[in-house]
């Protein structure tokens, strides 16, 4: 069947248990898309892998100290490409824990003489990797406690929501757009996806055999992954690459206050959420209903202590991020 073809939808088959909407559903042990044991080759000793990258770390280094004086090359750059290929050798063979190969960076320049200490150590501690951190103790706060789960399944089991798959579809794409902008990509990407599944009747070990369902299912799929991509634009910490440029603009002079990004940020970011939604609806038409009532089981009713404290939490973060910002639009001194 052609994908723009648009049959009667064909309601699923009722899931034998309502069962709550964690990734266990979908993904073995509570394993998270994107998460990192830091394990050397997926256990505790080092592997072929991890064996040859080391050997190769060690080869680059001799050589490079061996050929130093035949270089053409001025010192600090020959020592910067040295430094550079030892550390990604220890990052693509995953030698080391790759949080700890990062953190290599720094002194291996100090030791080379490249830089300074207070060069070599400043970047581990710049207003960059302070904001990246705060936003990740955030989003892991609310993953760790649930308040992503229970705005997503807010947004998806809205009533005018209903059965339809169409809009069902609009509304996962909306709470994916809104979750990315504060939570990474992948964090929202993990709590939407077991919610698509659920509402398919596509739980693990339950294979989707009607050729209308997998068609609809790869569509709502594909949709909470632009969605969340998307969402990733419309606020500073959305995603790392955002505030890497404003970073490189206020060292040029150019500052933009966190309410200046969502005066762009945000519409955009719907925008182009918009502009996929439309795309996917044309390519992978929903063609069967979805069946909605598995998403209102999903959470418990009352709200946890963990859940209001993260809030709490979150909202008065929000609020120090948007008053200097306001602050600075309506007459104040530039906020930098």
């Amino acid at each position: 069947m052609a994908a723009g073809e648009m049959d009667d939808p064909q309601p699923l088959p009722e899931p034998s248990t309502a069962s709550s909407l964690s990734g266990a559903d979908v993904y073995p042990e509570d394993k998270r898309p994107g998460d990192c044991c830091f394990s050397c080759g997926g256990g505790d000793t080092l592997g072929l892998r991890q064996w040859f990258g080391a050997a190769l770390a060690v080869l680059f280094g001799i050589g490079f100290a061996v050929g130093e004086t035949k270089t053409n090359l001025p010192e600090a750059q020959y020592r910067t490409l040295a430094v550079t290929s030892v550390v990604a050798t220890l990052w693509i063979c995953e030698v080391l824990p790759i949080p700890i190969t990062g953190m290599l960076v720094g002194p291996l320049l100090y030791l080379s003489g490249v830089c300074s200490l207070e060069d070599a150590l400043s970047p581990y501690m710049s207003n960059l990797t302070l904001v990246l951190f705060g936003s990740s103790m955030i989003a892991l706060a609310m993953e760790r406690h649930g308040l992503d789960f229970r705005f997503a399944d807010a947004v998806a089991s809205c009533r005018w929501v209903g059965k339809s798959p169409t809009r069902l579809r609009g509304a996962i794409m909306v709470a994916g757009c809104l979750l990315s902008m504060w939570i990474t990509n992948t964090g929202a990407t993990y709590i939407l996806t077991p919610i698509v599944m659920r509402s398919m009747g596509a739980t693990r070990g339950r294979p989707l055999h009607s050729i209308r369902a997998q068609q609809t299912l790869t569509g709502s799929l594909l949709s909470v992954a632009y969605a969340c991509n998307c969402g990733g634009m419309g606020t500073m910490v959305g995603t790392p690459s955002n505030l890497v440029v404003t970073r490189y603009l206020a060292e040029e002079g150019v500052h933009i206050g966190f309410v200046s990004w969502l005066t762009f940020g945000v519409p955009a970011a719907l925008l182009v959420t918009a502009v996929c939604y439309g795309s996917l609806f044309l390519c992978y038409r929903p063609q069967t209903a979805a069946n909605v009532e598995v998403l209102h089981s999903s959470h418990p009713v009352a709200w946890t202590r963990g859940e209001k404290a993260v809030l709490g939490s979150f909202l008065l973060t929000l609020g120090l991020w948007i008053i200097p910002s306001i602050y600075s639009l309506a007459g104040g001194p530039g906020h930098q």
